[in-house]
């Protein structure tokens, strides 16, 4: 390595920022500050447009590079030169290789050159760049081998812009000492992290990096992320000779690999066609092709079962009208299966899947540094595009329920794939989940539902869920039907909720906890699950305890646990029933249909623990099937069990209800009223809206229908004029 002269300090492109230093502790940072401004490189990029994915949502780092190319402002980045060829190592900031434009370099002395890139390093977060003609002689970086322990004091030399001129400065600091170690923890060992000092260029893009120096000011090593760490097998984050020693991929064998990622994608990462209810808001939401939703899944076995990594929640699941894996060019006609628990992902199956599935057993781990390569397929313009990039983790994070998971140095979207250099997969991004026990907790709370963040989940650590895939999904996330969505999921009761005066008229003072929380059953529905299990009008319903134990009072209180009895539209007749939604059902739906709960209720004296399975309850005049006639200007609906329990009317009673009535109809003319039941047509007892449907049209020769009204007891017959109908 070539003397390093004081005169570079006096180029004009680079300031050396030093702070009072006095004593020997002082001559050793102005040492290591010359040092490091000495092999300091300049570097500019040109930042080309992107036209691969333009057309996509763009992630913050790449719209700031777009920003670049648009404004034709040059990326900069510090620069070390480690070779006397002229080649310069920056930290690699995420810029796409397709990206680069011209390479400008500068270093201490004013000697310019061009680049090129020719490489990525294979295990640290940094690209080589070359020099495209002879750059003159020059002062370069040479690294003494050094060994560097948890506890031991080191200098950190860094660069960083201020404005437009590339600095230095530098600091003794001191690693950490580990005071406990997890049993059986196989995590990196920290030694330092602290971030760059001194203001940066474009914060959100990661340039920073840090010459590390012993104590006598010897180069050691460079530090190219925000921390220095040790990993089990012995690899190290900053070691100079490591560094060194390590692989450069080029181009040309990263469009190799790519190309084998995706032709063993092919084989076994399939295309998901979904395609959502016509009522369904998601059609509007989501990005649709041709009116479908395309998502992508992993073989699992022979018999057509797929793991799909997906944004679809509980709530979208339950739109989807129909789906299909396609086949070449064929569409095989899909079951959804399950939504995984505490991951974002879930279960298809189709018959006649050809292929084999993805070797899920011989699973290679994904090393912290070391590159890894992404697969992020997309439907585009009518065809599957399979996008490849590289990547690598340099940092985990400590996400729900206390487990640590990589945090990928570029970001990735949900659904993307992650595979090695030899295109064996490793595992994919997903949103993380909640246990079912914290989610409902949220929700009786009132919290807003938040997107949950994703993370990488490897297939080694779902190896489980993947073996057994039956025993780890949510059976009552499903797709439903609009009228299946739409019913609640019921104990079949009617309530007050408890007060201190009624918990003392009721004397449950104690278990109401002075009427904290309660409900007062009123009336119990014949055929319920309160019928079935026993619940009598005069019980004080508790608390309801699902499967993770947590009781849950009932008491509705504050804003969102009002009980949820909704007004009436203004203008419409009063109706006599209520809608079956209010703040048990909430509470019993947001606990799931299927799930095992444990009732709790007060009776007697006594407190009683009652057992049962939550279900949905039978079609109401909210959810009940509605036939509009348009001869008549009306609308009706079958009698539902709440109607006939406010009526008083006898389960075989016939009549329908009417639900509608267009201003300036026949029916509107006749006076006929919403909420009236009709009895009988032409003399003819009337059972369901098809009943009613069927007799209005044999009447249609006859010019008129002649209906049974009743209300409240009273009845009265009604001839109405059909204009238009068909017989």
């Amino acid at each position: 390595m070539q003397s390093l002269r004081c005169a570079s300090l006096a180029c004009l492109t680079m300031l050396l920022v030093a702070g009072p230093a006095r004593g020997a502790d002082g001559e050793r940072v102005a040492l290591a500050q010359a040092r490091l401004a000495a092999v300091l490189v300049d570097v500019r990029v040109e930042v080309l447009e992107d036209p691969v994915g333009a057309y996509e949502p763009r992630p913050p780092t790449e719209a700031l590079f777009d920003q670049f190319a648009n404004q034709r402002i040059s990326l900069r980045l510090p620069g070390v030169r480690i070779s006397a060829d002229g080649t310069v190592l920056v930290r690699d900031c995420n810029l796409p290789l397709h990206r680069y434009g011209r390479i400008s370099l500068r270093d201490s002395q004013n000697r310019a050159w061009t680049g090129r890139v020719a490489g990525v390093m294979e295990n640290h977060p940094a690209i080589l760049l070359a020099p495209q003609e002879e750059p003159g002689t020059g002062e370069f970086i040479e690294f003494r081998p050094a060994s560097l322990g948890p506890g031991e004091s080191f200098i950190l030399a860094r660069p960083f812009y201020v404005e437009d001129h590339l600095c230095a400065a530098a600091s003794i600091e001191t690693g950490y000492t580990t005071a406990a170690t997890p049993p059986g923890s196989d995590l990196s060992v920290l030694l330092w992290a602290g971030d760059s000092p001194g203001r940066r260029f474009l914060s959100p893009i990661p340039t920073d990096m840090a010459l590390i120096l012993d104590l006598e000011a010897r180069p050691i090593g460079l530090a190219l992320t925000g921390a220095l760490w040790r990993t089990s097998d012995g690899r190290t984050s900053w070691a100079g000779d490591e560094l060194m020693r390590d692989r450069s991929i080029g181009r040309d064998e990263l469009d190799l690999i790519a190309r084998v990622v995706r032709s063993r994608a092919q084989g076994f990462v399939r295309e998901i066609e979904i395609t959502f209810r016509p009522d369904s808001p998601l059609n509007q939401q989501l990005p649709l092709e041709d009116g479908k939703f395309f998502a992508y899944g992993v073989l699992l076995d022979g018999k057509g079962g797929l793991l799909v990594p997906s944004e679809l929640a509980g709530d979208a699941i339950g739109q989807i009208e129909t789906m299909a894996v396609r086949e070449g060019e064929r569409s095989l006609p899909a079951e959804f299966e399950g939504l995984l628990a505490e991951v974002g992902a879930f279960l298809v199956r189709a018959k006649g899947i050809q292929g084999a599935p993805a070797d899920l057993e011989n699973l290679p781990p994904l090393s912290r540094g070391r590159i890894f390569f992404t697969l992020s397929p997309r439907r585009r313009y009518g065809e599957r595009y399979d996008r490849v990039d590289y990547n690598r983790y340099l940092d985990v994070a400590l996400g729900y329920n206390e487990r640590l998971h990589p945090l990928p140095q570029k970001a990735m979207r949900v659904g993307d794939f992650i595979f090695d250099a030899e295109g064996r997969l490793l595992g994919f991004y997903a949103l993380m989940r909640q246990e079912r026990s914290d989610e409902l907790q949220a929700r009786l709370e009132g919290q807003s539902p938040a997107q949950p963040p994703g993370r990488v989940y490897l297939l080694s650590e779902l190896r489980d869920a993947i073996r057994d895939p039956a025993a780890h999904i949510e059976r009552a996330v499903r797709p439903r039907s609009r009228r299946e969505e739409q019913r609640p999921v019921w104990l079949g009761v009617e309530f007050q909720p408890l007060d201190p005066s009624l918990a003392r008229a009721l004397r449950v003072e104690e278990p109401s906890r002075d009427g904290a929380r309660g409900l007062l059953v009123t009336l119990v529905y014949p055929d319920s699950p309160a019928a079935r299990l026993g619940v009598e009008a005069g019980d004080v319903l508790l608390s309801v305890v699902p499967p993770s134990g947590r009781e849950f009072d009932l008491s509705p209180r504050g804003p969102w646990r009002q009980v949820l009895f909704a007004n009436q539209p203004p203008g419409l007749p009063q109706r006599l029933w209520r809608p079956r939604r209010n703040y048990l059902t909430e509470v019993l739906g947001a606990m799931g249909e299927g799930t095992r709960v444990t009732l709790r209720l007060w009776r007697a004296g006594k407190t009683m623990d009652i057992p049962m399975t939550l279900e949905r309850a039978p079609d109401d005049f909210d959810t009940a099937e509605e036939y509009r006639e348009p001869a008549l200007g009306m609308s009706v609906k079958g009698l539902t069990y709440e109607v006939r329990s406010v009526l008083r009317l006898a389960p075989d009673a016939p009549g329908v209800v009417v639900s509608q009535v267009q201003p300036g109809g026949a029916a509107a003319l006749a006076q006929i009223r919403p909420f009236e039941i009709i009895v009988a047509v032409n003399d003819v007892a009337v059972r369901s809206p098809a009943d009613f449907a069927r007799l209005v049209r044999e009447s249609a020769s006859a010019g008129e229908v002649e209906l049974l009204v009743t209300w409240l007891g009273e009845s009265r017959i009604v001839r109405v004029p059909l204009a238009g109908a068909e017989p």
